[in-house]
């Protein structure tokens, strides 16, 4: 079979095939996917009022058979390019070897490199980067996958502190500063979350938020459900300053989990930093994954 390839010029459309790509590889792939529904999902909404049409045309590239069915693509987030095929075609090298060279003639030219990632588990991948010469230049990230049919840890709010969703407050304003504290960063402001928020896999009633005693935004989780798989990510949880070092971050994650198993989801995935001693990483260990997976960053430089 071979594949052609095609420019993406971000109709909804094709928008829709490249979401629907990601919901089969993570349905059916046994490896773990470095660009997932919710990456994909903030990457287009949350820059949707912020960003013009030509920031998304000039990060995405497609691959298509001959009847024009979208075997898969690429896209460029930040500085790491990611390659997401059709799970029936992931021993494709050809096809792989195809996007490597698209990408490198077109994205490695504003640094002199391309970056991609990998997970460990994903040997093939591994094999083809270095083959190429790529170096890896060691972890970037944790993937945690939890089962929730399994007994689920507990956990436990400070006195005085209770849970509500963003349906439930109708807080927005208190919300977006909520976020632009944790992360420190002002640009996250109402466009922003007015865009994400129109994801239809964003929903204001998996916005989890703890409330202090004064009735103030202490953390947030967002969870983003695929009802159709029973299947979620959290992406991302966060805590105010003010209220660390209180075990809310580890309630609130408990409290996400205990939801959704509740629900009828099955499956849960959450991302976090490399570093082993990252608090996020020493919260999400202890709550029994059910699979670990380390992904690391391969360079090439021109």
């Amino acid at each position: 079979m071979t594949f052609q390839s095609c420019a993406y010029t971000h109709s909804d459309s094709e928008y829709a095939e490249t979401r629907d790509l990601i919901r089969k590889a993570a349905a059916q792939s046994k490896l773990p996917r470095t660009w997932r529904l919710a990456s994909h999902e903030n990457w287009y909404y949350a820059s949707m009022y912020l960003e013009p049409r030509e920031y998304f045309t000039s990060r995405v590239q497609l691959w298509r058979d001959d009847s024009g069915k979208l075997g898969g693509f690429c896209i460029r987030y930040y500085d790491t390019t990611h390659l997401v095929l059709d799970p029936a075609l992931e021993k494709d090298g050809a096809l792989k070897e195809s996007m490597l060279d698209w990408a490198e003639n077109h994205w490695a030219g504003q640094n002199g490199a391309l970056e991609v990632l990998a997970y460990e588990q994903d040997i093939e991948q591994r094999r083809l980067l270095a083959g190429r010469g790529y170096l890896d230049e060691g972890y970037v990230s944790w993937l945690r996958v939890y089962d929730l049919t399994g007994e689920i840890p507990s956990a436990a709010l400070p006195p005085g502190f209770h849970f509500a969703t963003l349906a439930e407050t109708g807080a927005r304003d208190e919300r977006i500063a909520l976020e632009q504290a944790v992360w420190k960063r002002p640009d996250l402001d109402e466009a922003w979350f007015r865009g994400k928020s129109s994801s239809p896999y964003y929903s204001l009633d998996w916005d989890i938020l703890a409330v202090s005693p004064q009735r103030e935004l202490a953390a947030f989780v967002v969870v983003w459900v695929d009802w159709a798989q029973h299947s979620a990510e959290i992406d991302p949880m966060g805590t105010h300053p003010d209220y660390r070092h209180q075990g809310i971050a580890r309630a609130i994650v408990v409290e996400a989990l205990q939801r959704l198993a509740a629900a009828g989801i099955t499956r849960l995935t959450i991302e976090s930093e490399a570093d082993p001693d990252y608090p996020a990483n020493r919260l999400y260990a202890s709550l029994n994954p059910v699979e670990t997976h380390r992904c690391r960053r391969w360079v090439k430089r021109f």
